[in-house]
Parts: structure tokens; C-alpha cells; sequence
């Protein structure tokens, strides 16, 4: 019986190894992902990291967002597109606008050339 209770001991004393080893080798995974991403910002809700975070504004009470007022007009001035230098590379701000082909077309001599133009778009 004796042989058979230490066999039992070794057993169990073999299992729990096994399972800190492993839990030693999770952590270890864990921290190395931590370090990796250390210096980063993460979203605790999709796990992905970013350099900085978005700024929003939200009511304090529902938490929906507000839209920002004071930025609306041009940032620049209106014909910006057509002045700029061909190498400059056109803002982010001029895509997404929604009067880029009028900027882009605004000192333009020929109307006919602009119709034409604005018929693609």
C-alpha cells in the first residue's frame, strides 16, 4: 500500500508542475505582449492599440456625442486648390470638404471647360 500512496503523491505532485509551467508560460506570453505594446494606448473594449487617443465631445449625462461648433468654414480660403503649388500635396481637410471642386475650379477663365468638368463629378 505504501508504494501505492507514494505513486498517488508523485502523481499529483507531477500535475501541479505541469500547471505552473504552464501558468509561468501564460504570464511570461502576457508580459511580453504587455511590454510590446508598453508606451501605446489600448482600448480595453476591441483590444487594438493607437499612438493617440480621439478627443470627442459627449453629454455627461447620456454620453452622446456633440458636434464641435466654431470649425465650420474653410480653413484655408476658398480657391486654395487652385493657388497651392503642384507639388503640395492637398490637405485632408480640403477632401473631405464638400465645395473642393469649386475651390479646386475657382479662378478658372473658361466656364465652358468648368462645366465640363463638373459634369464628371
Amino acid at each position: 500500500m505504501g508504494s501505492k500512496n507514494e505513486h498517488i503523491t508523485l502523481w499529483i505532485l507531477d500535475q501541479d508542475r505541469k500547471e505552473n509551467r504552464e501558468r509561468r508560460k501564460a504570464e511570461k506570453a502576457q508580459k511580453n505582449q504587455m511590454e510590446a505594446v508598453e508606451g501605446k494606448n489600448h482600448c480595453s473594449k476591441c483590444k487594438k492599440t493607437f499612438d493617440e487617443p480621439k478627443i470627442v465631445l459627449v453629454c455627461p449625462h447620456c454620453l452622446s456625442r456633440i458636434e464641435e461648433k466654431g470649425k465650420t468654414g474653410c480653413q484655408y480660403w476658398f480657391g486654395f486648390l487652385n493657388q497651392k503649388e503642384k507639388t503640395e500635396s492637398i490637405p485632408q481637410e480640403c477632401i473631405e470638404c464638400p465645395r473642393v471642386l469649386e475651390c479646386m475650379l475657382s479662378q478658372e477663365k473658361s466656364e465652358n471647360a468648368v462645366s465640363e468638368i463638373r459634369k464628371w463629378y
